[in-house]
């Protein structure tokens, strides 16, 4: 008796968690929309690098300090694409601001794409989660 009472305690307890809503991540929706804009093969360059290859199951690259590293890091790996997303995506995965890079230059893209397109960069599509833009895809120059 006593150690059915104890797993019936047990049970009870832990009956709110079973029963709990699902936080579905806002990056299943991202690498969706990544996957169908862009092929297998293509590598991208991204301040969401581990979400991006997981949910889009593609290749990436973490942003680098400027765009003289990146001409560096593209001898030997070649970007395809440059997604940037807003500073908070959803409140239950809110991120920090963008990392100390050189002249504020991934934020400055993301916030104003006729700054990327001065750089070569061409928007391919904007990035929505529940009809909110989260994000910026766009073609790295060649």
């Amino acid at each position: 008796i006593a150690i059915a009472g104890v797993l019936l305690f047990f049970m009870l307890m832990l009956a709110p968690y079973w029963k709990g809503s699902q936080v579905i991540s806002p990056f299943i929706s991202i690498g969706d929309q990544v996957n169908k804009l862009t092929s297998e093969d293509d590598i991208i360059l991204t301040d969401i690098p581990w979400e991006t290859a997981w949910y889009a199951d593609r290749k990436t690259i973490w942003l680098p300090y400027d765009l003289q590293t990146l001409k560096k890091i593209s001898k030997t790996v070649r970007p395809s694409y440059l997604l940037l997303t807003v500073e908070v995506i959803n409140k239950s995965y809110p991120r920090g601001p963008f990392g100390p890079y050189r002249d504020n230059l991934w934020a400055r893209m993301v916030e104003d794409i006729s700054y990327a397109k001065s750089l070569g960069y061409e928007v391919r599509n904007v990035i929505y989660l529940d009809r909110y833009p989260v994000g910026v895809l766009y073609k790295v120059p060649d």
